[in-house]
């Protein structure tokens, strides 16, 4: 038991150092039932996607983090943390810190279709002229920090804002100078800036109806990103380099979500929920690649088409409590994610349109949690279970000149049932939930010498 209250205590310590994005540990153990990741099961950790609980939750500060414990040393993988303050009974505010997983590349894969070359022409000019150097190799975002205000309008609606930024950038300048056997100077002079960026609102509705509890958000993300390279410099007899100059820059960037969940009670012990997603992102790039050579100017301009993402989702949860101390989860979810792209200038047989989608249908999730009351020395000990299987297939459309088509689909298929586990802990106002990796439970700690690896660790306080 001693080492039992050692591994809570030094976990304690790991998560308030680090964070993680998604649902809190108690809500991943259970089975997810999510909606693109937003949680369907209610939960203080919805200040994530829905910031008018920062006004519902007052006065609670959690933090969440995703590690793999299996191999040392502990690879963190992602986390996250919020904190939420009364400021008087009406208004409230919060911050939150999200770390390994951002908008600009985990919610719309901007930083990604950059990286994998959109516009590969560009790409390739740029790295021909450059020696090699290549802008993608600069780090993307993978921090962002979100500053939260709520407004209390009564005691069954809320509302709530989310401001947020994410940002990298990274500054070069080299100065090379070489001398010949006579004493005169060669100057090669390289400048070099990236800068990767995305701001954005969020705005968020809680309401009570009765029986019916209704949460929504709507947002928009401007994303951003530019690239400059330039070389000059002076040769041996005082004449000028070729200076060449190389920009790459985002000509557009967009990132578009609305979801909501309503929640309907049909007794003291049965609730149904009902979870809607939706978003849309869009993005294009240009190039320009630029030489000097004494009064002659060279210059190439590049400009990819647009990609845009869309992505819809539904999911419902039937959440019934059987017994003083169970509650059981059932889940379904359903969801399409689509993705079109549109070659720069006009659509030929070697410049066609693609659309790819990809098809949830469905995932099914199901999950238990018990509650024992007054443990040795915590208040509750929490047992949780649950697990999910996803059921999907794609298809892909290719439109050439002339009306010609091209389509490819493949066979509907899934992946394996998958296990979740966990345990939580209660003592006074901290609660420590964390997820149990099935397969590595390892025993009781008396018995076997080793603990369980816990794959998601979240810490709740309320104050």
């Amino acid at each position: 038991m001693k080492r039992l209250v050692a591994f809570i205590i030094v976990t304690a310590t790991i998560v308030a150092a680090q964070s993680h994005y998604e649902a809190a540990a108690s809500v991943e153990s259970k089975g997810g039932h999510s909606v693109n990741g937003k949680s369907m099961i209610d939960d203080v950790s919805d200040i994530y996607n829905f910031p008018s609980e920062v006004s519902s939750a007052m006065n609670a500060a959690q933090g969440t983090v995703v590690y793999d414990p299996t191999e040392p040393p502990v690879n963190f993988m992602n986390g996250s943390a919020f904190v939420a303050k009364s400021i008087t009974n009406s208004i409230s505010a919060g911050f939150v810190f999200v770390s390994n997983s951002t908008v600009i590349n985990d919610k719309t894969g901007f930083a990604t279709l950059l990286g994998n070359g959109t516009i590969p022409g560009v790409i390739s000019v740029m790295n021909t002229a450059l020696g090699g150097y290549n802008f993608t190799n600069v780090e993307e975002p993978t921090n962002a920090s979100h500053f939260l205000l709520g407004l209390k309008l009564a005691s069954d609606m809320h509302l709530g804002l989310d401001v947020f930024r994410e940002a990298s950038n990274m500054d070069y300048s080299n100065t090379d100078v070489q001398l010949d056997n006579t004493g005169q100077k060669r100057t090669e002079i390289t400048e070099r800036f990236v800068n990767y960026g995305a701001i954005g609102l969020n705005a968020g509705l809680e309401m009570k109806l009765s029986n019916i509890e209704l949460k929504g958000v709507a947002g928009f993300t401007n994303l951003g990103f530019e690239a400059n390279n330039n070389e000059s410099g002076t040769d041996y007899d005082g004449s000028k380099l070729d200076n060449e100059t190389n920009i790459i820059k985002a000509e557009s960037g967009i990132y578009i979500p609305v979801s909501g969940k309503a929640s309907l009670k049909i007794a003291n012990a049965h609730k149904l929920t009902l979870g809607l997603d939706f978003f849309y992102t869009i993005a294009s790039f240009s190039g320009e690649f630029t030489r000097i050579t004494g009064s002659t100017t060279v210059s190439t301009k590049l400009k990819s088409g647009d990609v845009s993402t869309m992505g819809m989702a539904a999911g419902i949860l039937d959440e019934m409590q059987v017994g003083e101390n169970t509650i059981v989860y059932a889940s379904v979810v359903v969801g399409k994610n689509s993705t079109t792209s549109t070659p720069p200038d006009s659509v030929t047989s070697t410049t066609p349109e693609t659309y790819v989608a990809s098809i949830l249908f469905p995932k099914t999730s199901v999950g238990v949690e018990h509650r024992i009351k007054k443990l040795w020395k915590f208040d509750e000990l929490i047992v949780r279970a649950g697990g999910f299987k996803n059921y999907y297939w794609s298809n892909s459309t290719e439109t050439g000149s002339n009306g010609s088509i091209m389509e490819e689909s493949d066979f509907p298929t899934s992946d394996p049932f998958v296990w979740t586990t966990g345990i939580g802990f209660v003592m006074g106002k901290v609660t420590l939930d964390l997820t149990i990796r099935p397969d590595h439970w390892n025993g009781v700690y008396l018995i076997s010498g080793k603990g369980p690896y816990a794959g998601t660790v979240t810490m709740t306080y309320d104050y």
